[in-house]
């Protein structure tokens, strides 16, 4: 089960790191893994070189095809519709299925959140 997180390290939402690595300690023996994607769409909120944001944890301004994949209504009816900032939150089922779309705004720690993850672990 993979929670994909697209990020930022100057956001206002950086403190979720934090969160989402107790997500992963908590549960990665259960097989959860969290990967970030650094993006700097968003105010310049990841600026440097690759090398410097790859040491602190680019989409650039074309689309990751991932984000295509999960942002596309012919391929996520469900969760489609543009990224409009840092730190939203993709659950992704051991099948590769979306199951859910979370806002910048859900932390780590939000129930809702929690409850997808266990759901598909």
């Amino acid at each position: 089960m993979i929670l994909i997180v697209n990020t930022a390290s100057k956001c206002g939402f950086t403190p979720q790191f934090e969160g989402l690595e107790a997500l992963y300690s908590e549960y990665s023996d259960q097989g959860l893994m969290v990967p970030g994607f650094p993006s700097n769409d968003f105010l310049n909120q990841d600026p440097g070189t690759d090398e410097e944001i790859a040491a602190f944890c680019t989409l650039g301004r074309s689309i990751y095809p991932l984000y295509n994949y999960l942002t596309s209504s012919d391929t996520n009816p469900d969760f489609s519709g543009r990224i409009i900032w840092n730190f939203n939150k993709f659950p992704i089922g051991r099948d590769g299925t979306i199951l859910a779309r979370f806002s910048s705004k859900t932390k780590p720690d939000n129930p809702k959140l929690i409850a997808a993850l266990e759901d598909a672990l």
